[in-house]
């Protein structure tokens, strides 16, 4: 009932200089991934926005390699667009058919706004979710429960400090690609967390020139854990409610801790 539906369009062509910004930070994407999925709503971890609970169509440039009888899908973190299809308070089956329903007219425009934002084009197929169970929509639909709103919005809290002088070395000892062969297996430098459910495990690092830290490794928002890239001052920004609370380094960080152990 919770299965994620998913359909994979090849990118036919990147023109930065199409893009809104030219210089977003996409890393090298060779699909574009649609995704119908429920998700429970809270706090979106790279926005700081508050998601409604309901079923959801998002588009993520994705950089998907087939290897053997499987394949590994890497993506650029906080990259992509995603909009509310049905809002609701519980899932099922009939009202994932109707999601995909809706899905399948919102499609096109996602993918435009991916042309106009990231310069990627791609081909529009014959169909979207041609798998799916599609269901009539209802000329009236289900209204979840309203909640109610605080009564005054609360201030931030300063967050700490995320890269000590300690995990700097670390970055700098693996820079991009130095654990790209581990796998799971490599050695994870430092832990954010944050909020209820967003975990980051960087295993490698880059100083940009502006002084930011470009980081790679194995996130995860409350669902699956996919490998990407994130700059640290995009990890400083997020805020999780009710207190406005940033994202935390783990101080206890086990020197041999690996990503497979701490994604399991």
């Amino acid at each position: 009932m919770n299965k994620r539906i998913l359909q994979y369009i090849p990118i036919r062509e990147i023109s930065p200089d199409q893009a809104k910004e030219s210089q977003a930070r996409i890393g090298t994407p060779n699909e574009l991934e649609l995704e119908v999925s429920y998700s429970l709503g809270g706090t979106n971890c790279f926005t700081g926005a508050i998601s409604p609970r309901g079923y959801y169509l998002t588009a993520t440039p994705v950089e998907r390699n087939k290897r053997d009888a499987y394949s590994t899908i890497s993506f650029a973190i906080g990259t992509g667009v995603k909009a509310i299809l049905l809002e609701v308070n519980r899932q099922s089956d009939k009202q994932k058919s109707i999601a995909c329903t809706l899905a399948a007219e919102a499609a096109p425009k996602l993918m435009k706004w991916c042309e106009q934002e990231y310069g990627i084009f791609c081909d529009m197929p014959e169909e979207f979710f041609p798998n799916a169970v599609k269901l009539p929509v209802p000329k009236v639909l289900p209204k979840p429960v309203p909640k109610e709103k605080p009564q005054s919005p609360i201030k931030p809290i300063r967050g700490m400090k995320l890269l000590t002088a300690e995990v700097i070395r670390k970055l700098e000892k693996h820079p991009f690609g130095s654990q790209a062969s581990k796998g799971d297996n490599a050695q994870v430098l430092v832990k954010f967390f944050g909020g209820s459910s967003y975990t980051f495990l960087v295993t490698e690092g880059q100083r940009m020139k502006n002084g930011d830290w470009h980081l790679y490794g194995k996130a995860t928002t409350g669902f699956d854990w996919e490998w990407g890239y994130a700059f640290l001052s995009e990890i400083e920004n997020l805020k999780f409610p009710p207190f406005g609370l940033g994202v935390e380094r783990d101080m206890y960080l086990d020197s041999h801790a690996t990503v497979g152990k701490l994604s399991a």
